[in-house]
Order: structure tokens, then sequence, then C-alpha cells
């Protein structure tokens, strides 16, 4: 056991393996609508290799277990929990995403009332700034954050108010039926929850909460996600998931739920393959899709510059099967060519990397969390360029700001 707490525990390995899995699902063809290529499987095989020698190298100079499960025990345990400070940082988080979200709601309505549930609507229309619609995601921020007070703070009252607030902000996320803010609350309780009892060897306790967290969230994933799934399957295509997107094997496989995830991580490497066959990049960008939110202040760019850049290269499964991301691959491919893929690898490490310094060196909750947002923008690699993420960013960045406050006392 004392191997498998060491894997879940080193993001370097963990992102390596990652990479590992989804890449082997895809090169498995589960699906007829995917094209054998052997160049391309021994392509994907040599980035995997490559992951795999910088998860090494990084672990090997700049990654300690020990001092890793330290700090995280310091984290869940640390007596500023009780401060009112930290009950005030977290209530604020959620006041801006509340008004964020009944202010979008209000200006452009929410998807899971429109009859069109496949677009959501956008603030576009109304003229006003896109990165207005962050303000809602904050509330994402919140959920971890208000769990972690709920369950450790000894005042009843702070317990009641938490609960209230985070049984809000899933349904007032839900009302875009984007599962996507989901996925970092997930991610930060599994690391507050399960893993707890993990490294505590209360394995059974550590299997039975992990089960029930995935279960909950599964559920709110499905609930959410079915309002759209429905409308675009029955309504457009007059058929199911399982036929409409060619899914082939035994019959376990062919479960709704089951292809509805082996479509959704594996299809972003079928796009980008007929990209790097079949397309031309017209002009290189040299890493100003890597660095997306930095290059629109640097160099004065605006969202539209940056999208006729990255439209050079068309997922061809959008059309007919309405599968539009390639992974971070083709803003990479955009950027530097077929080394640009290794380019984007080793900035996701150079992102553990740094995460994993800010973690150590300061040893509080926001900092676990600022890590489960690196965590987060890992997962999300296998469908965009997750650096171009704003609100990925804006939160990673958040935690990390409230971290080093706190650890200077400053709050």
């Amino acid at each position: 056991m004392e191997s498998i707490k060491k894997l879940i525990f080193n993001p370097f390995l963990s992102f390596s393996l990652y990479i590992l899995l989804v890449f082997f699902l895809y090169v498995l063809r589960l699906s007829d609508l995917y094209v054998f290529n052997l160049r391309f499987s021994k392509f994907l095989s040599l980035v995997v290799l490559f992951s795999l020698v910088c998860s090494f190298v990084f672990s090997k100079f700049f990654y300690n277990f020990k001092n890793f499960v330290e700090n995280y025990y310091f984290s869940l345990k640390s007596n500023k929990i009780e401060k009112l400070n930290t009950h005030i940082i977290a209530f604020s988080i959620f006041f801006i995403g509340f008004v964020g979200s009944i202010w979008q709601y209000s200006l452009i309505g929410a998807t899971i009332f429109q009859e069109n549930k496949i677009d959501r609507p956008s603030l576009y229309a109304t003229g006003l700034p896109h990165y207005l619609g962050y303000l809602r995601v904050f509330l994402s921020y919140y959920i971890p954050l208000g769990y972690f007070l709920l369950r450790k703070t000894a005042n009843n009252k702070f317990k009641f108010l938490h609960f209230g607030m985070i049984l809000l902000s899933v349904i007032l996320l839900g009302l875009d039926l984007n599962r996507g803010d989901y996925l970092f609350p997930l991610i930060a309780i599994i690391f507050i929850e399960a893993f707890y009892d993990f490294l505590n060897s209360n394995y059974l306790y550590a299997i039975f909460k992990f089960i029930l967290i995935i279960s909950v969230f599964l559920f709110i994933f499905n609930f959410f996600g079915y309002l759209r799934t429905k409308v675009v399957m029955e309504k457009h295509y007059k058929t199911d998931i399982v036929n409409f997107y060619k899914i082939r094997g035994p019959k376990v496989i062919k479960n709704s739920t089951f292809a509805w995830v082996y479509i959704y991580a594996t299809s972003p490497l079928e796009n980008f393959r007929d990209m790097l066959y079949n397309q031309e990049v017209r002009q290189h960008t040299y890493g100003l899709l890597l660095l997306y939110p930095f290059a629109q202040i640097i160099f004065k760019l605006n969202a539209s510059n940056l999208k006729v850049f990255s439209e050079q290269l068309v997922p061809y499964l959008n059309k007919n099967y309405g599968l539009s991301v390639s992974s971070f691959m083709k803003d990479a491919y955009i950027d530097f060519g077929i080394i640009g893929i290794f380019v984007y690898i080793f900035a996701y490490y150079l992102l553990i990397f740094i995460g994993l310094k800010i973690y150590i060196n300061t040893k509080n909750i926001y900092s676990l969390l600022g890590f489960c947002m690196v965590y987060n923008i890992l997962l999300w690699s296998v469908f965009v360029n997750s650096f171009a993420i704003g609100t990925f960013l804006i939160g990673m960045f958040i935690f990390w700001f409230l971290s080093i406050l706190e650890n200077k006392n400053y709050i």
C-alpha cells in the first residue's frame, strides 16, 4: 500500500499515467469513427515516453513524498480554521459567484430553461465582455472551501450557513448545464476526505468515501448532462449515444455512461490525428496560444485575433458528430509545430513544479486548493489547451495569493 500512496500523491507520475491511460483507450479504437494510423500510434507512444521521462526527472529532483504528506496533514489540521477571517473569505467568494450568477442569468437566461439546450447563451449578445461570465465560476471555487469549513469547524451556525451555500452553489452552477464546473470541487473534496483516510491506512473507509463522493458527483453530472444529451440525441439525431458514436465491443462496454466517457476522453485525439495528417498550419503563433491570457494583455490582442489563429485547424468530427475538441495538441501544433506537443507537456510539468513549491512553502488549506486546481488543469489538458482557460488560472492565482497572505499572517 505504501507504493500506491506514493503513486497517488506524486503529481508528476500521476499526470504521465493519466496521459498513458487516455492514449491507451484511444488506441483500443472502441469506436468505428476512429481511423487506424500506425504512424500516429507510434507518435503517441513517443509522447508517452517523453512524459514518463519528465515525470521521472521531476520526481527525482523536485518531489519528496514525506514532505508532501506532512504538508497535507498540516493543511487539514491548521488551527486557523476557526478564525473568523477564514469564513469571511469563503463567504466573500460565494457572494461574488452568487451575484455573478444571478446577474448573468438575468441578462441572458439559463441554459436549463432554454428550448435549445445545446448552445449555451453567451454574454457576447449583450455587448458585455465575456470575462464577466467568470464571476459565476467563483461558486466552483467556493464549494470545496465551504465543504472543508463545514467539515472542520465546531461552530454549528457556520456549519448550517456553509451547507446552505454549498447546496445553492451546486444548483446555480447546474443551471448552465456545464458539468465541467463540478470537476474542481470533485478533485478537492476527494483530497480533503478520501485521501486523508487512505494516508491513515483506513483503506476500507477511504474506498467507501471515494465511491460515495464519485457517486454523488456522477449523479450531478448525469442529471444536468442528461438534459443536454437527451435533446441532442433524441430530437436531433433520433438515436442513442452507443449507436450514434458507433461504439463496438462487449456488452459491458456498450453502456451509455461508458460510451459517453470514452468518446469524450478519446475523440480529441482522433480530431488531432486528422489535423496532423490532413490539414495544414498557415501561420505558427510561437507561444501566443500557450500563454493566451497573458498574450491578450501584453500584446493587446483580443479574443477574436487569437481565435483566428486557433481555427486554422478544424476538428473534423465536429460537423457530423458534435465532437469539437482536440486536446492541448491542437494549440501546441499551431504554436510550435510538432515540437510544440513536447513543449506543452514540459510546461505542464513546470506548472506542477510551481504549484508544488507554493504548496510546500505555505502549508494551509488555500495552497492545498491551489494545488487541486493544478490537478484540474492537468485533467482538462486531454480536451483543450487548459492553460488558456481563464477561470482555472484565476482560481489558481486566487488560492495561491490567499495561501501566501495566510502564511504571513496577514489574514
